[in-house]
């Protein structure tokens, strides 16, 4: 009967007991989705600097200086817009990313990979992304990207064409 006892008064603690393990187990493995999920980066975001130097002060032409917009998406795609040199206009890449810890790297719709992977820190808050790789950091601000910069932004071109002759289309920032 002792034994009985003892049994049920663990029974009930391990009723008691299991929703609350539950929960935490529950907890602790979101968290860690989270630091393998892309809403880390999930917003806008307007190139500031590279290596130190102010995006205004890089291949400055007649319609102004480096112009970098990138937006990431929280299912895990991602669009840049970029101005072509000696033009007003933009041109747009899009494709995929993921990120495992603090990396991150990427694929353009077209299959090439970025560049590099990407080590990322948000700082401030989450108002800056560092983006760093070989050695320099990519300093952005959360910035809205214009709606004009979208709905005027080109497609990249492809092959040697009429348009590609007259806009001298950018490489691929990432």
């Amino acid at each position: 009967m002792e034994m009985n006892k003892i049994t049920g008064s663990m029974k009930n603690i391990v009723l008691k007991l299991f929703p609350a393990l539950l929960a935490f187990f529950a907890a602790v493995s979101c968290s860690k989705g989270l630091d393998d999920s892309s809403s880390l980066l999930e917003g806008e975001w307007k190139l500031a600097s590279v290596g130190g130097v102010q995006a205004s002060d890089l291949l400055q032409d007649r319609y102004g200086a480096l112009d970098v917009y990138i937006a990431f998406y929280g299912n895990g795609s991602f669009e840049t817009f970029q101005r072509l040199v000696d033009s007003g206009r933009y041109v747009r890449y899009g494709g995929t990313f993921t990120l495992s810890g603090d990396t991150a790297t990427g694929t353009y719709d077209d299959g090439v990979s970025w560049g590099a992977p990407y080590t990322v820190r948000l700082e401030e808050g989450d108002a800056r992304l560092v983006m760093s790789a070989n050695g320099e950091d990519c300093v952005y601000t959360r910035t809205a990207i214009p709606e004009d910069v979208r709905t005027n932004a080109v497609a990249p071109v492809r092959s040697r064409s009429e348009e590609e002759s007259t806009l001298a289309v950018p490489p691929r920032f990432l």
